[in-house]
């Protein structure tokens, strides 16, 4: 089986992981396992499990703690002041002082003793019962993902929760899962590749050179982050050699369209083949034109095939910290989502994370980009979505 992972994003400079061709050919074992597949407890999940919302679990001050430790210094590269508020107290619709600073929304310390921006205005002494406005901005509001449990609205669809290679390997085997994109596939990679190598001691990165410090200091939460970025390995093997993790951060807009179409028809009639796709924020969410140059072709490639399997990946919701720009605020997303899932009219599915994100729901780091939290719960809908197609019979048993 062959399954391609493509997304694509923004604002964040990118390094190709691998100069090797992405759609090599790639020799599996024919190993079997004693491990059992799990039946699947929501059907369609999709649909049924996209929207919902966060609910704050138990924690203790460390693990608080560890959060907060992270975000400073994220928000310290990115020279973003860590009380989250300018000097002068304006705030909303208006960036920080600087040349590198307008990607950013200028907010209030959610500390300190004006922590409501009230009105697209100024910081406030408001509670947060008060600073309730169409143009008011509250980060004691948000939550963090990684402290949370998300919860589907359907109350009747409950997600299985795959913890490593003893419940994963039935739903991957004799698979090549390629993901391709940049800074946001790169965490949808680490947020899948976490789970199947969470009982290996190098844990991510696996077959790497990289040191025991190294490796101490790209924790679950750092690894996120652009210094660990070049540790990751682009190729790694798992489930006894039958399934083979790839990633490679290539394809960001427009312009790489035809590579893109490449690898998919690459993929053209080869059994359990998958192709999971996203592009569009690096081409400011210009539907039209992902829509004229990718989406269009693609359907007209893989009209009555079926391999590869395509699923499209929605765009999601920026978070507080994302600058005040039409372009890409979270009405230009959801806009460009709804306009290329019209295009697509149900010839692919759509993972649509979206509503993971949604407004003030869940915190980001650099109002793009968000943590483990997050990426794991989209890991896991994938994982779930691949179980259906496994026990629904659509994968055949030796590709």
């Amino acid at each position: 089986m062959l399954i391609a992972v493509l997304y694509m994003t923004e604002h964040e400079d990118f390094y190709f992981l691998s100069q090797k061709p992405f759609w090599r050919q790639v020799e599996l074992s024919n190993k079997r396992t004693n491990y059992e597949l799990k039946p699947p407890k929501c059907w369609n999940v999709l649909k049924r499990a996209i929207q919902g919302k966060w609910i704050s679990k138990h924690h203790d001050k460390k693990e608080l703690e560890k959060i907060n430790k992270f975000f400073q210094k994220t928000r310290s590269y990115h020279r973003i002041p860590l009380s989250l508020q300018r000097n002068d107290g304006k705030c909303g619709n208006i960036s920080f002082k600087g040349t590198k600073m307008h990607h950013y929304r200028a907010l209030c310390d959610p500390e300190g003793s004006t922590p409501c921006c009230h009105n697209n205005h100024t910081c406030v002494a408001f509670s947060q019962a008060q600073c309730v406005c169409d143009g008011c901005y509250d980060m004691r509001r948000s939550v963090h993902a990684e402290l949370a449990t998300w919860v589907p609205r359907d109350k009747t669809c409950k997600l299985n929760i795959y913890t490593g290679e003893e419940d994963l390997c039935p739903v991957l085997k004799n698979t090549v899962i390629h993901f391709v994109g940049d800074s946001y596939i790169r965490q949808f990679f680490i947020a899948f590749l976490s789970v199947i190598r969470s009982g290996h001691p190098d844990r991510i990165f696996a077959y790497t050179n990289t040191s025991a410090d190294v490796k101490a200091m790209c924790d679950p939460y750092y690894s996120y982050f652009r210094s660990c970025k070049l540790l990751l390995p682009s190729d790694v093997p798992a489930c006894d050699g039958s399934v083979k993790l790839c990633l490679d951060q290539k394809f960001l807009a427009h312009n790489h369209a035809k590579e893109v179409l490449r690898l998919v028809k690459s993929y053209k009639g080869k059994p359990n083949s998958v192709v999971v796709l996203w592009m569009g924020a690096w081409d400011w969410f210009n539907a039209k034109r992902i829509i004229k140059l990718l989406v269009k072709p693609m359907k007209m490639l893989l009209k009555g095939q079926l391999w590869p399997h395509l699923i499209w990946v929605s765009g999601h919701s920026p978070g507080l910290l994302k600058a005040p720009k039409k372009v890409d605020d979270a009405e230009a997303v959801f806009t460009f989502n709804h306009e290329i899932e019209k295009v697509i009219d149900s010839q692919f599915p759509i993972l649509d994370t979206f509503f993971l994100t949604k407004k003030a729901g869940v915190m980001s780091y650099d109002g793009s980009h968000y943590g483990p939290g997050v990426n794991d719960v989209k890991a896991q809908l994938l994982f779930n979505y691949l179980n259906e197609m496994r026990t629904a019979g659509n994968f055949k048993r030796k590709p």
